[in-house]
């Protein structure tokens, strides 16, 4: 059975247990972003996506913490 959450569910599942290791557990994940072939990127969003990169990429080296 498959169940999706996001990202900032997953991290806030272990906040208050003490998770050593996690066995038979498989975390799959897409990442999608559509752009239009315009003229070009904004540089507000350009900014807003690279945050958000970042806070994904924060997310994940959680995840590989408790994985460890």
């Amino acid at each position: 059975m498959t169940k999706k959450i996001k990202l900032s569910e997953l991290d806030s599942l272990f906040d208050d247990m003490d998770v050593e290791s996690l066995e038979g557990v498989t975390i799959e994940g897409d990442i999608e972003l559509e752009m239009d072939a315009g003229g070009g990127l904004d540089p507000q969003l350009a900014y807003m996506l690279g945050h958000e990169t970042a806070q994904i990429a924060r997310h994940l080296i959680n995840i590989s913490k408790i994985l460890r």
